[in-house]
């Protein structure tokens, strides 16, 4: 699969997310909605829409830059989607066993290598300073 910055916003949010990570080791975090309560967890109910990470400032990024902080960022889906919406810590590991269960779109080593380039290239435009990538 040849991946484009729009494929980010587009499902495969994880791959930069994961990505964007191994430059900087910042918290990893997954957006959760669901139609009741919230969860305590993706094992539990719920749908994921979005995978970010938390910038030094408690910030969410993504492909798009600097967004909203978490916090806000759930009252923005839940007046989108008319659902409750939450947030959960997820680590790589988190991410791969969702690509095993089917809840997140499946991705190889190729489409990681471009996110990384992408979401170097984004980190840098919004005039992060990253030092040394984080290890994988």
């Amino acid at each position: 699969m040849h991946l484009h910055r729009i494929d980010y916003m587009r499902g495969m949010c994880h791959v930069f997310a994961l990505a964007a990570q191994r430059h900087t080791g910042w918290e990893m975090m997954a957006a959760m909605v669901n139609e009741g309560a919230k969860g305590e967890t993706f094992r539990g109910y719920g749908d994921i829409v979005h995978v970010f990470l938390v910038d030094p400032d408690g910030e969410r990024f993504d492909v798009l830059g600097k967004g909203e902080t978490p916090e806000d960022y759930e009252e923005v889906l839940e007046s989108q989607t008319g659902k409750t919406a939450w947030m959960i810590d997820i680590d790589e590991a988190g991410i791969a066993e969702l690509v095993r269960m089917g809840w997140l779109r499946e991705y190889d080593e190729g489409d990681l290598a471009m996110a990384m380039d992408d979401s170097m290239e984004v980190l840098q435009d919004e005039e992060y300073e990253i030092g040394e990538a984080a290890a994988p």
